[in-house]
């Protein structure tokens, strides 16, 4: 039990002196756009649009891609209803969740 006690003192203390760069961590996550391309497979499967998920793939897959392309892909050739695709061209990465809060419900 003391030497238990006496980790949680230190790493507690550890913890501490640890201090995140939002800056940093915004301008990645800025840089990361791929990650809004996670939910479109969901959102394409009521839409008929069955290959989305190998399409998506074929865009993201071993590479970073950027603002623009995303929303060239998402703009182009989705036959979706626009209040569907308006919400879609809404999102950035920084706002985007997914499905985190549903699931953390879930636990």
């Amino acid at each position: 039990m003391g030497h238990s006690l006496i980790a949680i003192d230190a790493a507690q203390r550890g913890l501490s002196k640890l201090d995140a760069d939002l800056d940093l961590i915004a301008a990645d996550l800025d840089g990361r756009w791929e990650v809004l391309a996670e939910g479109d497979p969901n959102r394409d499967a009521p839409h008929g649009l069955g290959d989305a998920y190998e399409r998506l793939k074929d865009l993201t897959r071993g590479r970073q891609i950027g603002r623009d392309v995303l929303r060239e892909f998402q703009s182009a050739g989705l036959d979706i209803p626009k209040g569907e695709r308006d919400r879609l061209l809404a999102l950035e990465p920084k706002s985007y969740v997914g499905l985190a809060e549903r699931l953390a419900r879930d636990v």
